[in-house]
């Protein structure tokens, strides 16, 4: 796919057979922050469309797990999510980081609301999360999502984007007012608007191994740190299937076939708890690089960027989706005025609030890995930055989203 900020290419004129469909505002790429914006726009102004493009089938969902954070719970609360199933949701009770062999740090990941309820962290896949999300968009009679939809061209002409699609229905032209990119670190729509990108790779690669061995205690997700690598160690709380993420700052890149379970990783592993026969095999193995993607700005021209599309970061305990679920949330507003008045004022100031914040947070997973792989781990690790914001979040947050205002400190 291709965007611009420009005169429309002369490629447009071979779709003029395309049928043309208006919204307000047009989201690409449909995941759980997409569908929290999508539902929350559309219930605050029922005469406006909203609509949502999302490139897979509904029935491809992405089954990758996420550990939803407590505040996240209740934004997705206030937002309709249908209850999700106990047996679907595995609860983390404790974030732990070891030193080599010697736990340095332990804390509770639980919080409780001013009625008493207490919301613990818990992981689930986000095609689950999706399929209960969804049901608020699907009773919005002025939003919609579409499914197994591929977006062509992207072109802003006259304060308006035009894009082309096909699916089901054919070939289709939609204008809209409000283009929302939340298409992926990888966003092409990104291409055509200077957003300041910057992009840093893990300086290695992180293999994954689940094994179908479940170790003693309380659920929790433990990162064994050693003097140039680190094992964590993630459980699911709903199976026999804890997941080990061996992260390898090495400079190595990613190898799906040749990943096995190293003997630092079985060491690391004991240490936390979980002891592994020497036969075990695992249920699946896979070897990924992550990145950060930052950006200057979130908003120009008429483009909101959100998502990993606006903050993508280390996979490290699900940040870079609860931020984005949680500005989904606060956005709704700042939209909405958008839309109605023109200005974007509301969006850009809350881009000035939140915008530091989330970078900051970036950098300091970008740096704890860069000291990692120069075999300076840092005195603060991993831990500290990951309780703050998976427990607590951002000061202030709930000037945007009140329901925060439940949550207390401690449970």
């Amino acid at each position: 796919m291709t965007a611009a900020n420009t005169t429309a290419d002369p490629r447009w004129d071979e779709a003029d057979h395309a049928d043309t469909v208006r919204a307000d505002m047009v989201i690409v790429g449909g995941g759980v922050p997409s569908l929290v914006l999508a539902a929350g726009v559309a219930r605050a102004a029922p005469d406006l469309d909203v609509m949502v493009l999302e490139r897979a089938p509904r029935t491809a969902r992405n089954r990758q797990g996420v550990l939803v954070h407590p505040a996240t719970q209740v934004v997705l609360r206030r937002a309709g999510m249908t209850a999700v199933p106990d047996d679907a949701a595995g609860r983390i009770e404790y974030l732990e980081e070891f030193r080599h062999r010697r736990r340095v740090g332990r804390f509770d990941t639980r919080r409780r609301t001013t009625d008493g309820q207490v919301h613990t962290p818990y992981n689930i896949g986000l095609d689950t999360l999706a399929d209960a999300v969804f049901p608020v968009l699907a009773a919005t009679p002025n939003a919609a999502c579409h499914y197994g939809v591929d977006l062509s061209e992207a072109v802003r002409q006259d304060d308006e984007w035009t894009l082309l699609t096909a699916g089901a229905d054919g070939p289709q032209r939609v204008r809209t007012r409000l283009l929302v990119a939340a298409d992926g670190r990888d966003s092409p729509l990104r291409q055509g608007v200077d957003f300041g990108v910057t992009r840093r790779l893990f300086p290695g690669r992180v293999d994954v191994v689940a094994v179908p061995v479940r170790r003693q205690g309380p659920p929790a997700i433990s990162m064994v740190v050693g003097d140039h690598d680190a094992t964590t160690i993630v459980d699911n709380g709903v199976g026999p299937n804890p997941l080990l993420f061996d992260m390898q700052p090495d400079g190595t890149a990613p190898d799906p076939a040749a990943v096995r379970l190293r003997p630092q990783a079985r060491r690391r592993a004991e240490a936390v708890g979980l002891g592994l026969p020497d036969d075990v095999e695992p249920l699946l193995t896979t070897s990924l690089r992550s990145s950060t993607v930052r950006c200057g700005t979130w908003y120009r021209d008429d483009l909101l960027l959100l998502g990993d599309a606006a903050h993508a970061m280390h996979n490290l305990g699900g940040q870079g989706f609860n931020l984005a679920v949680q500005n989904a949330a606060a956005l709704v507003d700042p939209v909405h005025t958008l839309l109605r008045t023109g200005s974007a004022a509301e969006v850009e100031n809350l881009q000035r609030f939140r915008l530091p914040y989330i970078t900051a947070l970036q950098e300091r997973q970008d740096d704890f890995f860069d000291a990692l792989a120069a075999g300076e781990p840092p005195a603060d690790g991993w831990l500290d930055p990951l309780h703050e914001s998976l427990t607590t979040g951002q000061p202030g947050l709930d000037r945007y989203i009140e329901p925060l205002k439940e949550l207390i400190r401690h449970a």
